[in-house]
């Protein structure tokens, strides 16, 4: 009798995905802020941080206001969409959009203040398509990323993994739920 060799999957649990993706949405915030950061002195003490319709700035706010506020929001909004998916068992599909928001967000929160060193007028048009495009790169790229390295999410199934076991009863007998 012969055995098989064992396989080992070294595949990325979800868990090891949620990690990695979180890693990345903290470079993705953290990198262009400490960038800006470096280069505070050629940035006005006000910035503008609110454009219009028309995309005039509409809203101001501190240089360090701004770039604090641009981590937390690049932070906050991605790490809850990963954690949400790990919670849910959807850990691929929810890291990697949370990947492509904190992209997004990071390049347009902190891109839309890069635009205004050296006081240069802000633009915010092409800060924003670029910041959109980068973001759904970066997503898809995750995504694809995790699906060759990811294990597949399966619940367990069956008598003895959830606990039920089926019961055979004739048509005859009368039948009530009494439970959740």
């Amino acid at each position: 009798m012969t055995q098989s060799p064992s396989v080992t999957d070294h595949r990325l649990s979800p868990r090891a995905q949620a990690v990695l993706c979180a890693a990345l949405i903290g470079l993705l915030a953290l990198v262009p802020a400490l960038l800006l950061w470096t280069q505070h002195s050629r940035f006005p003490q006000q910035v503008a941080t609110h454009w219009n319709a028309r995309g005039l700035a509409d809203g101001f706010m501190s240089l360090h206001g701004a770039i604090l506020t641009g981590v937390l929001l690049s932070l906050a909004i991605p790490l809850i969409l990963v954690a949400m998916g790990t919670a849910l068992g959807a850990t691929r599909p929810l890291a990697a959009v949370g990947v492509g928001t904190a992209a997004f967000m990071s390049c347009l929160s902190l891109g839309s203040l890069w635009t205004q060193r050296d006081a240069m007028t802000p633009d915010i048009g092409p800060v924003l398509s670029i910041s959109t495009t980068v973001g759904l790169v970066l997503g898809l790229l995750t995504w694809i990323l995790l699906r060759a390295v990811g294990r597949h999410e399966t619940r367990p199934s069956g008598p003895l993994a959830s606990g039920i076991r089926e019961v055979r009863i004739d048509q005859s007998t009368p039948r009530q739920w009494h439970g959740t």
